[in-house]
């Protein structure tokens, strides 16, 4: 797996590679470091070093930070949050329908 998580990485660091969008899901359990929980995770640990891209963390912690911009969200329908990542990508979404909240 440490292989698989390097070059995605190194793919999303590329320089012309900037229109992606990586979504981290459910971080909702404290990393309390290596070998202690397994159902902890580090998202620093697949975060790139990169100045292009787009990254989305979501999670019910609210003692994670990440980066230099949080954001705390009430409950959304699904509208409203196709809407707020549309504002993010600053694009429609195109394709299929996706579910954006869970419940």
């Amino acid at each position: 797996m440490q292989a698989v998580t390097r070059g995605l990485l190194q793919w999303l660091s590329l320089t012309g590679n900037w229109k992606w969008l990586l979504i981290i899901d459910n971080v909702d359990q404290e990393f309390q470091g290596s070998g202690t929980d397994e159902q902890g995770f580090d998202p620093q640990e697949v975060i790139p070093i990169a100045d292009h891209g787009a990254i989305l963390v979501t999670s019910r912690l609210s003692t994670l930070r990440i980066g230099s911009e949080d954001l705390q969200l009430r409950c959304v329908s699904d509208d409203e949050a196709r809407e707020i990542l549309e504002s993010e990508v600053r694009r429609p979404l195109q394709g299929r329908s996706i579910l954006l909240a869970s419940r």
